[in-house]
């Protein structure tokens, strides 16, 4: 019988059709969704190697960076944890040997990290075997992952791409897993990503260096929250059956298992699998049946073994050609095959054959033209254009990463540096300085689209008589975009103001914490508060310095000071600043606010609202805004 875990870990198999042709060759694409369980942040201790690159091109932040992502990384284990910090450049150095964190070890080995400096050449894979031979002794209890960070080329020791992932493949069979984070612009995009994927873990970009810290907390959490290791996905094909697998997944054929190697499912995650299988015609009788299992390892070093099976039905040709077609799963296809194109594309344009790579992606556009939404076939025709005519080596490296998160299903969060900068909450997205403004109903920025969570965007150039310079100007700093409430509403999106980050995703984030139901009006979000006893619908306004209340609500308050502020149609205006006690539901807080313009004021009244929350909320709480299913979650 199965045990709890086994029965909470949810395997759905669907086929693009129900029907196989009889007699002649027929093609199906077949869609796995495996669903770990919720909520088992892993028992097993984890046992972690820092391979951290010290080459000279590391020199000056970069390795500034670095070091602090690692020693942060260092001060999230726990004593149960295991660390080994390995430094490379042609020689390999052990920085740290692998050490359980204690207090004491854990000085020693942030003191360690602080002392690397930079030097010499990148001896990549070298470090990589070092890091993993530190933790290869760690008891069948931890779980083992190595961290390879690198700006730049492997130019000394093992180069091959090939080899080098054929000796990762081998020690992820060992259960030694590896995850790759790529540096500036300098790294070998391809040489990571087939090192990430033979050894079931992921691979980052980090384009901004101030990024570093966010991907190894994000790599830690999905680390901690691993409900299921060592996965193995295997499919039994019947007699005259091909078949391969998408997005780069590592598999093997013996016989008639085809074998796809997973790594580790994180709890909650949803994570899509798509299998090509190629029918000869050759088959006979009524039905074909394909078996398949999924075989890991429990939080508790227990086997899970979960089985499934898909039936097909055996037409005549012509029948299987006029069946309908499963359109939605077709379009989730076409996102991941036009990923495994699109980096294959940009290989031909590596190699100089930008016009062939061009078209090697217009052919794929056109075989999925009935199944990709307008957006993406968008998206796609302007990257054709990019490859035809040359892009830069950011241009290159962004859309590796986005295409790497399309294959692997995890476009749907990521992570951005987040500061306060005169009261307004800053993002820095590719290489643009943007103002995060639920507060108004569209976008604005200097050119009249944007490249965004995988989606072309269009943005205007002024709302209400404001530009971009003149917000510029207000904020004390050069913006080159407002994200206002349009590009805001399709997103769960997760300020984290305290520790600077700010992640965008299509699902929830934020775990525990309280929630509470969210509205819209004209686009702008509102909650249901409290202030000073008296129930109020506010806006939430992440764009204003100040929050704000009707001048009734605040009567009866001594100012705390005096501040200068700005609104579109109102211009510059000053106002007294009140510390105003409100709550949503039990959570309570207090927010400095404004007395609202009678200008503003009476604007407000009229859809009935006396009330704007603005940055002020951020600072004390992380906060999850999610338009799309209607709720705000507050967490401290």
């Amino acid at each position: 019988m199965a045990n709890k875990k086994e029965q909470a870990t949810l395997m759905q198999v669907l086929s693009d059709k129900g029907l196989v042709a009889s007699g002649a060759a027929s093609t199906r694409i077949l869609e796995v969704t495996l669903t770990a369980p919720e909520g088992g942040a892993v028992q097993r201790p984890l046992a972690l190697a820092l391979v951290i690159d010290r080459s000279g091109s590391m020199q000056g932040e970069k390795l500034h960076y670095a070091k602090q992502a690692a020693a942060h990384l260092v001060d999230m284990l726990s004593e149960r944890d295991r660390a080994a910090v390995v430094m490379y450049d042609s020689e390999i150095d052990l920085v740290s040997p692998s050490l359980a964190m204690t207090a004491a070890n854990r000085a020693q080995a942030k003191a360690a990290i602080q002392r690397i400096t930079s030097r010499g050449a990148t001896n990549l894979f070298d470090g990589w075997v070092r890091g993993c031979r530190e933790i290869a002794d760690s008891d069948g209890e931890h779980f083992r992952r190595t961290l390879l960070l690198s700006d730049g080329q492997a130019n000394e020791g093992l180069t091959n791409l090939d080899e080098i992932a054929t000796h990762v493949r081998e020690l992820a069979a060992r259960d030694i897993s590896t995850s790759c984070f790529g540096i500036g612009l300098g790294y070998n995009e391809h040489l990571l990503e087939a090192m990430a994927n033979a050894g079931g873990g992921s691979f980052h970009f980090l384009e901004a260096l101030s990024a570093i810290p966010l991907a190894f907390e994000r790599e830690f959490d999905e680390l901690i929250h691993t409900a299921l290791s060592g996965a193995e996905l295997s499919l039994e094909l019947p007699d005259g059956v091909g078949c391969t697998v998408s997005a780069g997944w590592p598999s093997t054929q013996v016989g008639s298992t085809f074998r796809t190697t997973i790594g580790g499912l994180y709890g909650g995650r949803e994570l899509l699998f798509y299998f090509t299988l190629q029918f000869d015609g050759s088959h006979k009788g009524k039905q074909l049946r394909i078996p398949l299992t999924l075989r890991a390892t429990d939080p508790e070093s227990k086997p899970v073994t979960i089985e499934s099976a898909i039936t097909l039905t055996l037409a005549k040709a012509d029948e299987e050609h006029k069946a309908e077609a499963d359109r939605k799963l077709l379009e989730r296809f076409a996102l991941v095959d036009m990923a495994d194109r699109a980096t294959e594309a940009l290989k031909m344009a590596r190699a100089g054959r930008r016009r062939e790579a061009g078209e090697f992606l217009g052919q794929g556009m056109q075989q999925h033209h009935l199944s990709m939404p307008s957006e993406q076939i968008s998206k796609y025709r302007h990257i054709s254009d990019q490859l035809k005519n040359g892009m830069d080596e950011r241009t290159f490296k962004r859309r590796h990463q986005e295409e790497y998160a399309n294959k692997r299903t995890r476009a749907d969060v990521q992570d951005y540096r987040l500061r306060e900068v005169n009261g307004h909450m800053l993002a820095e997205i590719g290489g643009d300085r943007v103002l995060i403004d639920s507060g108004i109903p569209v976008s604005l920025g200097r050119n009249d689209e944007w490249f965004f969570m995988q989606r072309l965007l269009p943005l205007l150039p002024a709302y209400l008589n404001v530009d971009m310079d003149t917000i510029s100007g207000l904020v004390g700093e050069p913006l080159d975009i407002i994200i206002g409430a349009d590009i805001l509403a399709p997103w769960c999106v997760q300020f984290d103001l305290p520790r600077g980050r700010i992640a965008f995703s299509t699902r929830p984030m934020l775990r525990g914490g309280h929630s509470f139901p969210l509205s819209v009006l004209m686009g702008v979000p509102i909650v249901n508060v409290d202030v000073r006893g008296a129930p109020q619908r506010a806006f939430l306004d992440t764009g204003a310095k100040l929050s704000y209340a009707a001048a009734d609500l605040l009567q009866g308050l001594t100012p705390v000071g005096h501040e200068q502020d700005f609104y579109p149609m109102l211009g510059t205006f000053e106002t007294d600043v009140y510390q105003v006690p409100m709550s949503l539901g039990d959570l309570s807080f207090t927010l400095r606010c404004g007395a609202l313009p009678p200008l503003l004021e009476a604007t407000l009244a009229v859809a009935g609202k006396q009330v704007i929350i603005g940055v002020d909320l951020f600072r004390q709480f992380q906060v999850e805004l999610d338009m799309e299913r209607n709720r705000v979650t507050l967490a401290q």
